[in-house]
């Protein structure tokens, strides 16, 4: 049975849902458990939203952003994670576009992913149709693993 929601997260309840949700989805990011510490703050002082995706009430997916803290104007996609179980039914392409049109105050969206990602193809074929390119690739993280980074300029 289809029983799908997205919402802005708003209340204690959905910040631990989504809490838990990313805290399950490391990918071996340097430091990754004291970001999810810091964001749980920075989202209850409005400094980062996220949004959760819910399939039958549990969380399947969600997006993470905020204003990029060195570039003005740059919105920052900080995490975008989708549950296994409900892949390929556009959760990812549907949460970026809601950082797109949310509160359109940016005039550039930017983004990483890790360069040893194992969805990293899937993940750049979508960002490249949604029309991002790639930057650079960089040590963002730790020096063992490059990161590539992405923009997209507003519409």
């Amino acid at each position: 049975m289809l029983n799908f929601q997205f919402r802005t997260v708003e209340s204690r309840r959905d910040l631990t849902r989504l809490l838990e949700f990313i805290r399950q989805q490391d990918l071996n990011y340097p430091s990754y458990q004291d970001w999810v510490a810091r964001t749980e703050a920075e989202i209850e002082m409005g400094w980062k939203t996220g949004v959760i995706a819910l399939s039958n009430n549990l969380v399947a997916g969600n997006i993470i952003w905020q204003p990029h803290k060195e570039l003005k104007g740059v919105r920052e996609i900080k995490n975008l994670r989708i549950h296994p179980s409900v892949r390929e039914r556009y959760f990812a392409r549907f949460l970026m576009k809601q950082a797109e049109v949310e509160d359109r105050d940016y005039h550039e969206l930017m983004l990483d992913l890790r360069e040893n990602h194992p969805e990293k193809i899937p993940l750049m074929n979508m960002l490249v149709s949604m029309g991002y390119v790639k930057l650079y690739a960089v040590n963002l993280y730790d020096q063992n693993v490059r990161d590539i980074v992405v923009v997209k300029k507003a519409a």
